[in-house]
C-alpha cells in the first residue's frame, strides 16, 4: 500500500512535537518519530518507505517514546513526519506536498528555551547574542515560508481551542477528523501487546536525550504505563499526554527585558515595527501574514 504524506514544519520549542502527537490519534494517521525516520531520509525526502514501514511495524514505532496505544494498521492513509524542517525547503516543491505550518510566538519560544537552559544546566540552549542570531534567522525563514503555505496553525490558537484547529486541519487537508482527547485513542491498549494501560508515576527523563545525558529529571507524575510490558507511554521532553494538553507559562511575566529587547530588535530589523509589536503584545495572527515581506 502507498501512503499519502503529512509534514510539520515547525521550529524547536515552537509546538510542532504536540501538533503531530495529537494528529496521531487520528485512526488514519500514524505520526513518525523524527528519531526513527531520519534513516529513512535524504534532506527532508523520505527514500525508503517499504523498509519504515517494516521498522515501524516490528517496533511499533510511532512519535511517543518507548510506548504507545495500539493502532490499526488497515485503517492508516497517511504517514506524518514531524519535524519538516525550513532548510529543506528548497529541495521541495511542497505543492505536491500536505504541509502543517506551525507558528508561535518567538518570545514565548525564546523564553522557553532559556528556562530548559537554566533549569537543567544545558549549554546548548543558553540565550546568548549568537544563539539568539541563529534562531531568530531561522524564524524568520519559517514565517517567510508559511505565506506560500496553506493549512497555518497557530501555536497559541491550538493551545486555546484544539477542537476548532484540528478541524480548520482536516478541512484544509482534506484528511478524516482527529478525536479530540489522547484519553479516547489511548483506550486501544498498549502499542505493543495490546493490554489495557493504566497510569504511573514516574519523572520521564528518559524520553529526553538532554536530561538522560545529564542524569537529571523532570518532576514526578502520572503518565500512561502498561503493566504487563513494563513500560511507560511518553511525549517528546516534558510532553505528558495523560494530562492531556497544559497551557504554557507566560512569557511576559519572567522573560528578562535585556531578552525582550533582543528578540524584539531582530522582528523589527526582519519584519517592521508592527509585526513586532504584535508579536510583542501576543496579538500576531495568521492574517498578519500578510504583512510579511
Amino acid at each position: 500500500m502507498k501512503y499519502n504524506h503529512i509534514y510539520v514544519a515547525g521550529l524547536s520549542r515552537g509546538g510542532s512535537n504536540l501538533v503531530a502527537a495529537v494528529l496521531h490519534n487520528n485512526p488514519a494517521i500514524y505520526s513518525v518519530a523524527r528519531r526513527d525516520w531520519n534513516d529513512h531520509r535524504i534532506g527532508g525526502e523520505l527514500t525508503n518507505e517499504t523498509q519504515l514501514i517494516a521498522l515501524l511495524k516490528k517496533k511499533k514505532k510511532s512519535i511517543y517514546f518507548r510506548g504507545g496505544f495500539k493502532k490499526n494498521w488497515s485503517k492508516v492513509q497517511y504517514l506524518l513526519f514531524d519535524k519538516y524542517m525550513e532548510k529543506w525547503q528548497k529541495h521541495w516543491n511542497t505543492k505536491d506536498k500536505k504541509v502543517i505550518t506551525v507558528i508561535r510566538n518567538p518570545f514565548a519560544i525564546i523564553n522557553s528555551m532559556r528556562r530548559f537552559a537554566a533549569k537543567h544546566d544545558w549549554a546548548g540552549w543558553t540565550q546568548d547574542n549568537k544563539r539568539i542570531n541563529k534562531y531568530m534567522t531561522r524564524f524568520t525563514q519559517l514565517l517567510r515560508f508559511a505565506k506560500t503555505e496553506d493549512c497555518i496553525v497557530m501555536f497559541e490558537e491550538f493551545i486555546n481551542d484544539k477542537d476548532a484547529v484540528l478541524a480548520k486541519i482536516s478541512d484544509k487537508l482534506s484528511i478524516p477528523e482527529t478525536p479530540a482527547t489522547f484519553r479516547d485513542a489511548f483506550q486501544n491498549g498498549c502499542v505493543h501487546c495490546g493490554d489495557k494501560l493504566e497510569s504511573k508515576i514516574t519523572d520521564c527523563a528518559d524520553a529526553s536525550t538532554v536530561l538522560t545525558e545529564r542524569k537529571l529529571k523532570f518532576s514526578p507524575s502520572e503518565h500512561y504505563y502498561c503493566p504487563k510490558c513494563k513500560i511507560f507511554t511518553l511525549g517528546y521532553g516534558g510532553f505528558n499526554p495523560y494530562r492531556e494538553i497544559v497551557t504554557p507559562k507566560t512569557w511576559q511575566d519572567e522573560m528578562p527585558g535585556a531578552l525582550v529587547k533582543k528578540v524584539q530588535k531582530h522582528l523589527d530589523k526582519a519584519f517592521g515595527e508592527k509585526v513586532a509589536g504584535k508579536f510583542l503584545h501576543n496579538q500576531f495572527t495568521i492574517q498578519d501574514l500578510s504583512l510579511i515581506n
